[in-house]
């Protein structure tokens, strides 16, 4: 009993070593597993950096944003990164071999610890600054204006290669952090993006000038302007000089402008001959099937917009389906036409002025009969509908009539050629001006129309 007591002990001790060494054995797989991943990681990941006269933060930076490493130095080794990098560039290259080409062997030492890399001087070696002194971060203040001298609020203001940035604010005043050498870059929705590099000044001042393209990428909408990738109705933004036709009848220029848009007219009588439209159709019941017309915010009639100068437009926007005038209710079903007029700016007054001329001809006047051709067709019409009928125009009347024995008893006149002229010259005068100063603004405009026929 003893024996075999001794006998299972003995077995315990030896199960309970190899489980121990197993034990070891996965510890140490694991750590080589790690490791080798780690090491995996700094060989496997290259880089491609090219950079011409930087220090070296700038190509550490780089660096930590093209990878997962996350670089480790103290103040001294702070203060040599200074040095300026002339002409630098790698390709497909690893950690370890960047790191190689911008260290000095002499000078410095680094080590690589899963994805944390750590520099630090090689003892031994005094370290000493050779190259350009630390830069130091001074603070830029200025004011940014636009062309009539006004302040511009919520300008965005970068130190290009940076993440320091900051907007101007309601004065147009700002204040950013920069180093002698970077260059900011000042940037506003409709106004062209500069960049100013510092040199010695603290303080800089800008005007920004607008930027023509990206003007004409503005709409306007119900509740103000947005750019035209931002909108996703259906808006068309007409130019006011596509609105310039030999015309002085406005709504007789929107026809063949506007997709969706029908443009006709019922009259060519003078003084009524406005066209009428209607946008994508009619969602109204009953004879209310015109588009509500904005003018500067406040309603007009189609009557009232052909009066309005193309000269005098700003914008000429349509809106056109449920989206884009869901703000003016039952008013917009059948489309909103939003009109912005010019306004007056700061400044000196300007004088403004056109002169058009233009002729007019009928394309083709229909042919008419006769006073005598007239009654005799219809004498026989009168017999075709009953034959039993006398004459209605009897022959005595139509042979005086033919031989103009009494012009004033037996008229045969030309109506057509009495009353109208065979063409006509057109001549649009327009004047206006525009000025004020910082409490007001105005423009002021007027437009003739001299019509002669011959």
């Amino acid at each position: 009993m003893k024996q075999k007591l001794f006998d299972f002990n003995f077995e315990y001790k030896i199960r309970d070593s190899i489980k121990k060494s197993v034990k070891c054995f996965a510890v140490f797989l694991l750590i080589n597993v790690c490791y080798a991943f780690t090491d995996s990681y700094s060989q496997t990941k290259t880089f491609n950096i090219q950079f011409k006269d930087v220090s070296l933060k700038k190509v550490i930076s780089e660096i930590e944003k093209q990878s997962e490493f996350v670089i480790i130095y103290d103040d001294e080794v702070w203060g040599l990164l200074n040095k300026r990098v002339r002409n630098f560039e790698v390709k497909n290259k690893n950690i370890r071999e960047v790191l190689n080409k911008i260290l000095s062997v002499d000078e410095f030492a680094y080590t690589i610890n899963d994805r944390q890399v750590v520099i630090h001087k090689r003892e031994g070696k005094p370290l000493e600054v050779t190259e350009a002194p630390v830069l130091q971060t001074r603070t830029i203040s200025g004011t940014i204006l636009d062309e009539g001298g006004m302040p511009v609020p919520g300008v965005n203001i970068l130190v290009v290669g940076t993440k320091r940035g900051t907007q101007t604010d309601f004065d147009g005043l700002y204040n950013i952090k920069a180093d002698k050498g970077e260059v900011i870059e000042f940037s506003f929705v409709g106004m062209e993006t500069q960049r100013v590099t510092v040199v010695d000044k603290d303080v800089i001042n800008l005007t920004l000038k607008e930027d023509a393209a990206a003007l004409d990428e503005v709409v306007v909408v119900a509740f103000g302007e947005q750019k035209k990738e931002s909108v996703v109705a259906s808006i068309t933004t007409i130019k006011p000089s596509e609105l310039k036709i030999p015309s002085s009848n406005l709504t007789t220029a929107l026809a063949g402008r506007v997709s969706g848009l029908i443009s006709y007219q019922r009259s060519g009588e003078p003084g009524a001959d406005n066209a009428e439209f209607f946008v994508r159709g009619i969602s109204t019941f009953g004879q209310g099937a015109s588009p509500l017309i904005l003018l500067d915010g406040f309603e007009i009639s189609a009557n009232e917009l052909s009066r309005v100068q193309p000269d005098d437009i700003a914008s000429f926007s349509v809106m056109k389906d449920a989206t884009a005038t869901s703000l003016y209710g039952a008013r917009g079903a059948n489309g909103v036409i939003l009109i912005t007029t010019k306004e007056g700016k700061e400044g000196k007054a300007q004088i403004s002025f056109r002169h058009e001329t233009s002729f007019s001809r009928p394309t083709q006047i229909p042919q008419v009969v006769g006073g005598v051709e007239y009654m005799e067709l219809y004498n026989q019409a009168q017999f075709n509908d009953d034959p039993l009928l006398p004459k209605f125009y009897n022959v005595q009347r139509i042979e005086n009539t033919k031989n103009g024995l009494n012009p004033y008893a037996f008229p045969d006149v030309n109506w057509y050629d009495e009353l109208f002229k065979s063409q006509t010259v057109n001549s649009r005068y327009n004047i206006n001006v525009t000025g004020g100063g910082k409490v007001a603004t105005y423009y002021l405009a007027g437009s003739i129309l001299v019509i002669t026929g011959y």
